[in-house]
């Protein structure tokens, strides 16, 4: 018994060696999970005696640091200072990611530069540039159909200005839209670049113009009362035929097309169609690239009869019962577009030649479907009054300002009327020489309050120009020649659209 004590004494003795032991082997096969060692006061209180230490703080990030300089290299003609403005970050300022690459993506938004590189040494950054070449001059090869004037227009390059890959490839696309309205819509442009010294490069466009783009075929869809035959022979744009080799109709041309379609709403119009509608126009090229298939579609609506034709007078001392005589339209027949118009500017120079200057005739239309019929009002009344107030004459080196003033049906203080469109015309045309002259109407100036009438006459050129307003002026402009072109225009100055220019051609002999 006394045995059996003995040795349980001594088991319970030796059991925290054995431990000591255990773990001693644990932390030799595992050195990472080592067990924390007992801290020792110090005697002469170091931080090592005071005791256990709480767990240490998490590490904080390195500072960013300042730019203390930006060096800047690679730049031969462009000055430092002027990169450095274009930059976001400044000597100062911190090294934050965000603006060194606000940085860089600003100098490459310049154009300026073809690579920029930018890198930190310390605190100093680094701004490395490579520039984008000079550009010496432009050169077109191959192009036969279009001038080089004209593709110069187009194009963003210019000599001695800074050569940039996405400029040289929206030029490129230019030069095909300048051949695509010349219904060539097989052309290759292809630039080329040749490289020279001190950094400068001659840019040639070498153009492959291919044959016209011909019109194969023209669709309408959507038509009912007129067969293709009929509605083909309005359109200005033809199928290709042998027989139009002496003109241009069979070639495409955007623009033309576009055009048709307002010769079809006139069409339509024209013969009581008033609620037709071009409800699609579309071109479509070939894979070969040399014809082209146009589809027309449209919906041509009911047509229409006149119902009550009938006229309304605002003007003072004109009676709209004194008016319908001159009414020329008459109820149940076909209603046209254009004889309304026609009709309403009758009676509108009518009235300004009786002596109401400011007279204005609209005519309105109120359709009703179920019986398809179209009631017809002209409403006259009376529009905004403009006058004349100075008629200047400059540059008659010839021709005494008493000849020319005596050919224009108007002077100072007189009111403007629309219908000086066609008694200027006639006036200017008692001046000619020569039976052959043309004329031409178009817009030219804006519209607004104040109004004001010039007119030029250079080589014997007259062209005028009206802007309507209370007190308008008229300029004359005159210089000498032996030719002549009468120009005559119309307009409203800053904020609204001209109404017309006539001009007018002839020979002289003085």
């Amino acid at each position: 018994m006394a045995g059996k004590r003995s040795a349980l004494f001594v088991s319970v003795c030796m059991l925290p060696f054995f431990l000591i032991e255990g773990r001693g082997a644990m932390a030799a096969q595992n050195p990472d999970t080592q067990a924390p060692a007992a801290v020792v006061a110090s005697p002469q209180g170091d931080s090592e005696g005071a005791g256990p230490q709480p767990d240490a703080a998490p590490a904080q990030p390195a500072p960013v640091g300042v730019i203390d300089e930006i060096r800047v290299s690679g730049n031969t003609r462009i000055e430092t200072n002027t990169v450095l403005s274009y930059m976001v970050v400044r000597p100062g300022d911190p090294f934050t990611q965000d603006d060194l690459d606000r940085s860089l993506k600003t100098l490459y938004a310049t154009g300026l530069f073809k690579d920029v590189t930018l890198r930190r040494e310390g605190n100093t950054l680094l701004v490395k540039l490579k520039e984008n070449p000079i550009v010496n001059r432009i050169v077109f090869e191959g192009n036969h159909a279009a001038k080089d004037e004209d593709l110069r227009k187009v194009l963003s390059l210019r000599p001695r200005a800074v050569f940039s890959a996405e400029t040289t490839a929206d030029d490129r696309q230019h030069i095909l839209e300048v051949y695509a309205q010349k219904s060539r819509f097989a052309a290759v442009v292809t630039p080329q670049i040749v490289r020279l010294a001190h950094n400068r490069v001659d840019v040639i466009f070498q153009i492959n113009e291919g044959p016209n783009t011909k019109i194969r075929k023209i669709a309408f869809v959507g038509n009912k009362a007129y067969s293709e035959a009929e509605l083909a022979g309005v359109v200005s744009s033809k199928e290709t035929a042998w027989y139009h080799f002496l003109g241009s109709s069979d070639e495409y041309n955007p623009e033309r097309v576009k055009y048709d379609g307002e010769l079809l709403r006139r069409f339509y119009l024209h013969n009581g169609y008033v609620d037709f509608q071009i409800k699609d126009v579309k071109g479509e090229l070939s894979p070969d690239r040399k014809s082209f298939y146009i589809t027309i579609t449209m919906d041509e609506g009911i047509r229409y009869r006149l119902g009550k034709v009938d006229i309304r007078s605002s003007l003072r001392h004109v009676p709209a019962k004194s008016l319908r005589k001159y009414v020329e339209l008459f109820p149940h027949q076909w209603y046209d577009g254009k004889a309304v118009q026609d009709n309403a500017t009758d009676i509108e120079e009518l009235l300004q030649s009786q002596g109401h200057p400011f007279a204005v005739v609209r005519p309105t239309i109120a359709r009703n479907p179920e019986k398809r019929i179209v009631n017809l009002l002209f409403d006259v009344s009376e529009g905004p009054r403009r006058y004349i107030e100075r008629i200047d004459i400059n540059g008659n080196t010839i021709t005494q300002d008493n000849v020319i003033r005596r050919q224009l049906p108007f002077a100072e203080g007189d009111p403007y009327t629309s219908s000086y469109k066609k008694y200027a015309k006639e006036g200017v045309q008692d001046l000619a020489t020569s039976k052959r002259w043309t004329s031409r109407i178009r817009p030219v100036l804006p519209l607004t309050a104040q109004t004001c009438l010039s007119m030029l006459w250079k080589n014997q050129r007259v062209s005028s120009h009206l802007v309507a307003g209370i007190q308008p002026t008229l300029v004359l402009s005159v210089t000498s020649g032996s030719s002549s072109t009468t120009c005559w225009a119309r307009g409203l100055t800053p904020g609204s659209r001209a109404l017309f220019r006539i001009t007018r051609s002839r020979l002289i002999f003085l």
